[in-house]
C-alpha cells in the first residue's frame, strides 16, 4: 500500500490543520472500478478544529486513490471541492466571508471550471510561486518535522513487524500510539501529525512567514528576493 499524505492549511489564520488526506496507488483505470482497503481507516482518530464553522468540532482522515498515489489534476480538483470546501460552510463571496486557499503550483492549480466554482463560493485560490514552496509555503516548513517522526516510527516499527498489512499500520505512523501483539506493547510511536501540525507549530510558521501578522517577511528571504543593480 502506497500513501501519500496531503495537509493543506487554508485560512483563517487559526492555526488549526485541515485533517490528513491519503492518495493511495490503485491500477483500476475507471472509477467504477476502484476500491479503497477499508484498513486505511481503523483506528484512524479525527482531527479538531474550527475552520468554517461556530465552534471547534471535529472531522476524519480523507482519501482516495489514482494509479500513480499522486495528485493530478482530478484528484486535485476532487480533493478541494469534496474535502476542503465542506470546512468552510460559511465561505462566500461576500466581504469578510471569502476564504484564500494557498496551494503549491502543480496540477490542478489553475484548472478553469473549478476556480470559477470556488469563486461563486468565495474561495480563492492562490498558487506559490515555482521553485520557492519550502521558502514561502506555509506547509512546507511543517513538514521536515513531521517527515522526521514518521521515519523513526517507520524504523522502530520495522524492528517489531514486516507487515504493513497490520490494521494500525497506518494509523500509528501518522497519529502514533502504541504498538502492540497478542496483548503485549511492543513499542510506543510519537505523533508525527500532532507534532508537526499543532495549533502552536502551526502559529509560529504564520508568524515566520508573515502571514499572521500579515508583514510578507518571507518575500525578503534571498532565495525569494532578487535586486538587480544597474
Amino acid at each position: 500500500m502506497l500513501l501519500r499524505l496531503l495537509v493543506v492549511h487554508v485560512g483563517p489564520m487559526s492555526g488549526y490543520p485541515v485533517p490528513p488526506h491519503f492518495q493511495v496507488r490503485s491500477l483500476a483505470r475507471t472509477e467504477q472500478t476502484k476500491k479503497l482497503d477499508t484498513r486505511l481507516f481503523e483506528n484512524m482518530r479525527k482531527v479538531r478544529g474550527r475552520w468554517g464553522f461556530d465552534g471547534v468540532t471535529e472531522r476524519g482522515v480523507t482519501a482516495n486513490c489514482n494509479m500513480k498515489a499522486g495528485m493530478d489534476v482530478e484528484e486535485f480538483c476532487k480533493y478541494v471541492e469534496d474535502c476542503i470546501v465542506p470546512l468552510y460552510p460559511d465561505a462566500a463571496d461576500d466581504p469578510g466571508k471569502r476564504m484564500l486557499l494557498i496551494v503549491d503550483s502543480g496540477p490542478g492549480r489553475t484548472q478553469v471550471e473549478m476556480l470559477a466554482r470556488l469563486r461563486t463560493k468565495g474561495i480563492y485560490v492562490k498558487p506559490g510561486v515555482p521553485n520557492t514552496t519550502h521558502i514561502t509555503q506555509p506547509t512546507d516548513q511543517n513538514y521536515g518535522m513531521f517527515k522526521s517522526i514518521y521515519r523513526s516510527n517507520l524504523k522502530l516499527l520495522t524492528q517489531h513487524t514486516t507487515s504493513i498489512k497490520h490494521t494500525s499500520i497506518p494509523s500509528l505512523l501518522v497519529f502514533g500510539g502504541d504498538y502492540s501483539n497478542e496483548c503485549i506493547v511492543l513499542c510506543h510511536l510519537e505523533s508525527a501529525f500532532d507534532e508537526a501540525f499543532s495549533h502552536d507549530r502551526n502559529q509560529e510558521v504564520w508568524r515566520k512567514l508573515g502571514f499572521y501578522p500579515f508583514t510578507r517577511s518571507c518575500l525578503l528571504d534571498a532565495k525569494v528576493k532578487h535586486e538587480v543593480v544597474l
